[in-house]
């Protein structure tokens, strides 16, 4: 099982200790300042206690009440999705089943422990379909007695692999909001951000065996020119179709797969 979490801080004294919390099942932490936002990526057997022991301690240091940033979150811990992994695999969807149950455990562990509202998704609903229900008011899946108002919610969900990924283009706001939409499918979603570096065009690849971070960058470089390209967390190893020097102007490198520093971690 892999679990991908979104914890709402992107400063890095506060990274550092909590990076200490989920040593065991830790294979990449990627942190932005401007979306004060840092996502663990966790993989193994351990997941669930080094989850449990991330989410105390974030809780312990962060108050989302006082939280700037670009980025859309409800919560201190914002998104937790539960992924089903197969190291190796060849790309294409796998059996949700497993996930959901550890969606649903951690569930309602969150809500009791943490005393946070918990909103689910899955293959219910989609991610962006629950931010948007919560910003409409809908209930929460789980209530809390009195949550916190600095912790916030937390979304917690089941999904298959999915690669985040940003390029930095050229265009201003305007031309990179119109880009952005005429690229989103069932496959691709994408979020337009102004950033320290310029004007960020923000995807999530829901698909990577159909779309991927490659895929996609030659999709935007079509239409503008892309200043940078930059990878959050890890990929499937079936992304990286290139090798070498190649990769580095995707933003990616051999290093950058699952399969690498889970083996990197084991050894």
């Amino acid at each position: 099982m892999e679990c991908v979490v979104n914890i709402s801080t992107g400063e890095p004294s506060i990274v550092k200790k909590l990076e200490t919390t989920c040593e065991s099942s830790l294979l990449d932490v990627h942190s932005d300042i401007d979306h004060n936002r840092s996502v663990f990526t966790l993989f193994g057997a351990n997941v669930m206690n080094d989850l449990t022991m991330l989410c105390r301690e974030s809780y312990s240091l962060i108050d989302i009440s006082k939280h700037t940033g670009v980025h859309p979150r409800s919560g201190v811990v914002d998104v937790v999705p539960f992924v089903p992994y197969e190291l190796g695999q060849g790309g294409g969807p796998l059996d949700l089943d497993d996930a959901i149950t550890a969606r649903n455990e951690f569930a309602r562990f969150a809500a009791d422990e943490f005393d946070v509202n918990v909103y689910l998704y899955g293959p219910e609903r989609s991610l962006p379909d629950t931010r948007r229900a919560i910003r409409e008011g809908m209930a929460p899946s789980l209530q809390a007695g009195q949550s916190a108002p600095k912790r916030g919610s937390i979304c917690v969900g089941a999904r298959n692999p999915l690669v985040a990924y940003n390029v930095i283009v050229e265009s201003d706001l305007a031309g990179a909001k119109k880009i952005a939409v005429g690229l989103r499918s069932e496959n691709v979603r994408t979020l337009v951000f102004e950033v320290k570096s310029g004007v960020q065009l923000s995807a999530n690849l829901v698909a990577p065996w159909l779309v991927g971070p490659i895929d996609f960058y030659e999709m935007v470089v079509a239409q503008t020119a892309i200043v940078s390209a930059e990878l959050v967390g890890l990929v499937p190893a079936y992304c990286i179709k290139t090798s070498g020097r190649a990769l580095q102007k995707y933003g990616l490198s051999q290093s950058s797969t699952i399969e690498f520093q889970s083996e990197i971690k084991s050894a």
